[in-house]
């Protein structure tokens, strides 16, 4: 038996791609006999602080629930906070080993504590801390690290020396390491050539079967659904050329469902107050919704709308997701070397349009040619499935056991 830590930014129930990624990841390794994991994860919700394990694997709230504690008694001393060395001496802990992020610090005490009961350690990012901690137990411990995003162009928001140093310090005592081919593409420009020889070329496991779900949005069956499932964020995926072009089409019986959050899109107020509060009837905000919810939505959709990232060293994992449903795929591209193209040339339902391009009545009804000519198709599973192995999550899963194998047997 080989048992895996599994070290996740987010206990279950998420709604956060990353997120549903790992847990997808899980799913295909516990379908190993010889593989059990255990997840230490940190709760953001009530919900997920109930959730004591997923799938059999139990979720360790442990090092959150300290942390939390001795964050709120900070708060509540206030001034006076030098008191809580007596009432939680836990934190005098935090003081002599420097530690000002009491969560990362209860991390390393239980995993100090907790080694020895584990074969492996796995992290992933985004954000990067799961890393950082994984890599502190290299030594002692083989360490998978999953990298979901460049981490040297990010971590220190474009000081890319800096981030470069301390990618490579993690990488050092690393085990394994495991990433997408895009985010690979760049790594391997300036990682050692140590490094790059441990690293595994995944992609992101979300070609998968959806089963129906019960549907608690339904659809008006009197127009042609578009929807948009995601976050909005700012300078990265912004959502106005495509609200400039539902002012538009509305007229022509298209109307759009939007599920996902705009609280990091930098939009100015008048955006929010005209397209996030349902004032206009073309638009219908729903806010975000847990997983199961959105892919029933997916289910539910005519036409569905994907809006790249203006980011050529990120590939947008949503993609996939959308792809794997066989939908109809209008996907509005910000750059020229956008990640999304490559996976849409090989789909035979998907739209292409640069954001931007001049909004003509002869654009608007190649739009609404491709919208209503395309409403009722969908791609067989089957064919999908075929044509996008590599991101399958039976295929990524594969890797992963393969790679913890590896770095097991030979510790």
């Amino acid at each position: 038996m080989i048992r895996v830590l599994y070290i996740v930014d987010e206990a279950y129930p998420t709604t956060s791609a990353n997120g549903r990624i790992v847990y997808r990841i899980i799913d295909e390794l516990i379908k190993y006999p010889d593989i059990y994991i255990t997840i230490l994860a940190r709760a953001k919700t009530e919900e997920q602080l109930q959730q004591t394990e997923y799938h059999g694997c139990p979720i360790i709230h442990v090092p959150n629930i300290h942390a939390t504690s001795a964050e709120q008694l900070n708060k509540r001393l206030g001034k006076r906070k030098w008191l809580r060395y007596i009432m939680m001496p836990r934190t005098i802990y935090y003081r002599l080993n420097g530690e000002s992020d009491y969560y990362k610090a209860e991390l390393k005490l239980w995993i100090k504590r907790h080694l020895n009961e584990f074969d492996a350690i796995v992290a992933n990012s985004m954000p990067f801390y799961p890393l950082e901690i994984a890599s502190k137990f290299g030594d002692k411990k083989p360490a998978i690290l999953y990298k979901m995003e460049p981490i040297a162009q990010y971590l220190y928001h474009g000081d890319f020396d800096k981030g470069k140093q301390i990618e490579e310090e993690w990488d050092n005592s690393a085990s394994a390491i495991i990433t997408e081919g895009l985010i690979y593409k760049f790594y391997k420009q300036y990682a050692s050539k140590e490094n790059i020889a441990k690293t595994t070329i995944a992609g992101f496991p979300c070609i998968i079967k959806r089963e129906q779900c019960e549907v608690e949005h339904r659809l008006s069956k009197d127009t042609i659904n578009l929807v948009y499932v995601g976050k909005f964020y700012y300078q990265k995926r912004d959502p106005r050329y495509l609200f400039a072009l539902m002012d538009k089409l509305h007229d022509k019986g298209i109307r759009l469902t939007i599920a996902g959050g705009y609280y990091y899109s930098g939009l100015p107020k008048e955006v929010i107050s005209k397209y996030f509060t349902n004032k206009i009837p073309y638009i219908n905000y729903l806010g975000e919704l847990p997983a199961e919810q959105a892919d029933a939505l997916l289910q539910e959709a005519d036409v569905l709308v994907h809006l790249g990232n203006r980011i050529s060293d990120q590939m947008p994992s949503k993609i996939l997701d959308y792809i794997s449903s066989g939908k109809p795929i209008l996907n509005i591209y910000g750059i020229d070397d956008c990640p999304t193209l490559p996976y849409l040339e090989r789909y035979p339902l998907a739209m292409n349009i640069k954001d931007g391009t001049e909004i003509t009545e002869d654009l608007l009804w190649q739009i609404s040619q491709f919208i209503c000519q395309s409403k009722g198709k969908q791609i067989p599973f089957e064919q999908i499935e075929k044509e996008y192995k590599e991101c399958t999550a039976a295929y990524v899963g594969q890797q992963f056991y393969e790679v913890i194998q590896s770095v097991t047997n030979n510790k």
